[in-house]
Parts: structure tokens; C-alpha cells; sequence
């Protein structure tokens, strides 16, 4: 997986069906949600919690702390959603290293 953008939307509730290559944000639900930034199309849902997920938003991006580890899906991917853009992570030698 490379780096891969995103645009955000900010919605009272988050839509059934997600478009791709957009981050849906509902303050009024605490929760983020988008497909997987890998391209296999299952459905992320972030809940913001200070015990789950912190969103930042810059006036113009959003940031999603921690990284989204997929361990459960086929693609089992994990990445940083940073300034818009999903930064994978991968595990090489016993480290994870940033791409």
C-alpha cells in the first residue's frame, strides 16, 4: 500500500454506504469512518474517544491518533491517517517502519 489522500466530511451521521477516498466525520456520534485505505473496500469505523481514537482538525485536514490497524481483515493493513493522507506501516526486522 502507498501513501494514499483523502478528503474529509463533516456529517450529523455517518452515510450506509461510504464513497471511497473520503474520511466521514460525526462529532455528534464520536466517530470517524472511511474504506480502507488499502483499497479492499470493508468499512473503518474510528470511535472518538480520548481511550480510542483523538481526531485533530487544522482548519483544512484532519488526523486520526493512533495508526488504524486492520488485524481482523483479509488485508490485515495498517496506517497513520495524517494530514488527509493514509501513511502505511509496515513490520520489517521487528520494527515498524513508516512509508
Amino acid at each position: 500500500m502507498k501513501a494514499k489522500s483523502f478528503k474529509h466530511a463533516f456529517v450529523d451521521s455517518i452515510p450506509s454506504t461510504l464513497q471511497e477516498g473520503i474520511i466521514y466525520v460525526s462529532l455528534k456520534h464520536k466517530i470517524a469512518a472511511h474504506l480502507c485505505a488499502c483499497g479492499c473496500g470493508h468499512r473503518i469505523d474510528t470511535p472518538l474517544d480520548p481511550e480510542e481514537w483523538k481526531l485533530t482538525y487544522d482548519g483544512e485536514t484532519i488526523s486520526l491518533w493512533p495508526s488504524i490497524g486492520n488485524w481482523d481483515l483479509p488485508c490485515r493493513s495498517h496506517y497513520f491517517i495524517t494530514n488527509n493522507k493514509a501513511i502505511p506501516v509496515v513490520r520489517k526486522h521487528n520494527k515498524w517502519l513508516l512509508f
